[in-house]
């Protein structure tokens, strides 16, 4: 996985994810505005997520605009896409599952916005979780939530 963007960058892997998924999809590497669909297929819109990122202004839909969640937890910059550890999951049972998991939490963004986040489970200097046991509960209930992993997705694409 190549890192395209700058390395003080907010969200820096998350954009980098969407690039190379849609690389590996061969469409448009385009990276989406905020709310905006990510990747869309017969009908059905896919948002990209990676690891802590932003769900939504609180008050409004979560993850608007798409169905399904293509989400990598801990995005492995060693890694090509391909072989990132990755999710696709129906919206509402994504969304569901982190508010089962405690992931959720409510964030003032700088310019004064109430936005809905993933809490942070990963510390990216040390290259571990925050807290093992709260990240395996992660692990464990993506995969026994997920329609498909990732690669699965790519074969089928």
């Amino acid at each position: 996985m190549t890192n395209k963007f700058d390395s003080n960058a907010h969200g820096k892997w998350g954009l980098s994810f969407e690039y190379d998924l849609k690389v590996a999809l061969g469409i448009a590497p385009k990276i989406a505005k905020v709310g905006r669909t990510d990747i869309r297929k017969g009908g059905v819109c896919y948002e990209a997520k990676s690891g802590s990122g932003e769900l939504g202004v609180a008050g409004e839909k979560l993850v608007k605009g798409s169905r399904k969640v293509i989400y990598c937890p801990v995005v492995d910059e060693s890694l090509p896409v391909e072989r990132q550890e990755a999710f696709v999951l129906d919206r509402v049972v994504f969304l569901e599952m982190l508010d089962e998991l405690g992931l959720i939490r409510n964030k003032v963004s700088s310019d004064g916005i109430e936005m809905i986040t993933i809490q942070t489970f990963w510390n990216h200097s040390k290259n571990a979780p925050h807290s093992k046991k709260k990240y395996e509960a992660l692990i464990d209930a993506l995969y026994a939530n997920c329609e498909m992993e990732l690669a699965d997705f790519l074969a089928q694409w």
